[in-house]
């Protein structure tokens, strides 16, 4: 069923009846200094003790490393020519208030040929790490500590809730980042660039009022050409879209900012499932706001997609990992099952189907990036521990699986039970090289020692294990995504 968007106060675990306008709340906020949207850490451990995301493999590291002559295991790809860098949260001190809101650390490989040329980590340094500032309502003040993307010739480092900061060859920081001083809202971690055109499609949130939702599309050369504003009920936490050829596909889902929850030093999202529609939102990209159909679909949540595409019949497919619900007591119970799934839209008679496909858990998918937006045949995930682990217990990724178009597994590998792995990014053999073809590598950790490797994986034949490994000599804490620059200005 489509509708238009409609209009619900729903921004608090109560429907919030408050008669704060948005000049009040910011008058609030920023009442004494800097304006948290977040809070501190002093302020927010006191809701929960285990915290698991400042231990083992997340515990943050507070040295800056260089390290050449790194140890390989097996033979690295020759293709493997480039830079692998990836972003996390990495916590200054000993307390954290949330999984989410560590400082911006990268870690990143050079690679010559196949060979480890150097290993380098770096503070991302944002105006909270640089100059002590507290994250705030200004959009540069902002953990940057998500994603970092190539586009354009630039490094972007990326955080939901603000600017990006733009990160030298060396992984030293440049600055923020604002399309030419452009950019006024905030920016997606987890940007797309069209199949065809090659802009680079993403949006932001808005917390206090409408429009919540900031279309934008970008150049190569830095130029924002499409600027598209859209109305929503709420200010939902939407951490990952998609696009097609000729689509752009919003997830309006129930986990929902509070502005009462903000004021109040509190965690601002909660689950609000009974309350919020969740709803699948489709729009042309030569359209404008008005064009926006939104479907109901059932209730759950999403941080990552995997792909979408369109059939001839002009059917969207659009495949992502899937909680049923998340949050539901706390913000901090995270570790819920989330599987595969599919959903199938056609512009005019709208859901067609929408369902699981596999049983099994996984998050962080993927596809060759070559067949981004367009139809693909296999896409890959990391899996999780099995279900039956307490909702409150740590996240662990176990291994990566490998799947057809339609969700069938074909391929799969588990680390033995002292490894934790996480997100991997595909990088082809070559640029015509078939689909498929060329090699998965993430971060993985070493309970038992207390190191990480860089683990190779043949894309095709995943279930054999890693293939290669580079020795890192340090820890790298459990982070969240990266990129593979296959550029010689970045050696």
């Amino acid at each position: 069923m489509s509708h238009q968007p409609y209009r619900q106060q729903l921004f608090d675990g109560d429907v919030m009846k408050s008669e704060l306008n948005r000049r009040k709340l910011l008058s609030i906020l920023s009442a004494g200094g800097t304006a948290t949207i977040l809070p501190s850490c002093a302020t927010f451990s006191e809701y929960h003790s285990n915290t698991w995301w400042i231990k083992e493999g997340y515990a943050p590291l507070q040295e800056e490393f260089d390290r050449s002559n790194l140890r390989v295991e097996g033979e690295i790809p020759k293709h493997i020519h480039g830079l692998y860098v990836r972003n996390g949260g990495n916590f200054r001190g000993g307390n954290a208030p949330h999984y989410f809101v560590g400082d911006g650390m990268l870690h990143g490989i050079w690679f010559k040929n196949g060979k480890p040329m150097h290993y380098r980590n770096r503070w991302v340094q944002t105006s909270l790490v640089k100059d002590g500032k507290k994250m705030s309502i200004d959009k540069k003040d902002n953990m940057s500590n998500t994603s970092i993307i190539a586009y354009g010739g630039k490094l972007l480092s990326l955080m939901e809730i603000g600017f990006p900061y733009e990160i030298n060859s060396d992984l030293s920081t440049k600055g923020v980042y604002r399309f030419d001083n452009t950019l006024e809202a905030a920016m997606t971690a987890h940007p797309k660039v069209h199949p065809t055109t090659q802009n680079l499609q993403f949006y932001g949130m808005s917390f206090f009022s409408n429009p919540f939702l900031h279309y934008r599309e970008a150049n190569e050369n830095g130029e924002i050409t499409k600027r598209i504003d859209i109305d929503l009920p709420g200010s939902s936490m939407q951490h990952d879209f998609q696009r097609t050829e000729n689509y752009v596909i919003f997830l309006d889902l129930p986990i929902v900012f509070s502005k009462m929850k903000a004021v109040m030093g509190q965690f601002p999202y909660s689950w609000q499932g009974d309350k919020y529609r969740a709803r699948l939102g489709l729009f042309p990209r030569t359209g404008t706001a008005s064009d926006v159909r939104w479907f109901d679909i059932k209730t759950g949540f999403c941080f990552h997609t995997a792909n979408a595409f369109e059939k001839k019949d002009g059917t969207v497919i659009v495949q992502l990992s899937h909680f049923k619900k998340l949050w539901v007591r706390s913000p901090y119970d995270i570790n819920f099952p989330s599987q595969l799934y599919q959903y199938h839209i056609h512009p005019q008679k709208g859901i067609l189907s929408e369902g699981p496909c596999d049983d099994l858990r996984v998050d962080f998918g993927f596809v060759d990036s070559r067949f981004a937006g367009i139809e693909h045949q296999k896409l890959f995930f990391s899996t999780l521990t099995p279900t039956g682990s307490q909702v409150t217990d740590p996240v662990r990724f176990s291994g990566v699986v490998c799947y057809n178009q339609q969700g069938t597994r074909l391929d799969k590998f588990t680390y033995p039970d002292e490894f934790d792995c996480g997100e991997f990014t595909f990088i082809p053999k070559s640029h015509d090289a078939l689909e498929g073809e060329g090699n998965l590598i993430g971060f993985v950790y070493n309970r038992r020692n207390d190191t990480s490797t860089l683990d190779f994986f043949d894309a095709e034949n995943v279930s054999i294990g890693p293939i290669a490994r580079v020795h890192i000599g340090n820890r790298v804490p459990f982070g969240f995504h990266g990129t593979f620059v296959n550029n010689a200005e970045f050696l």
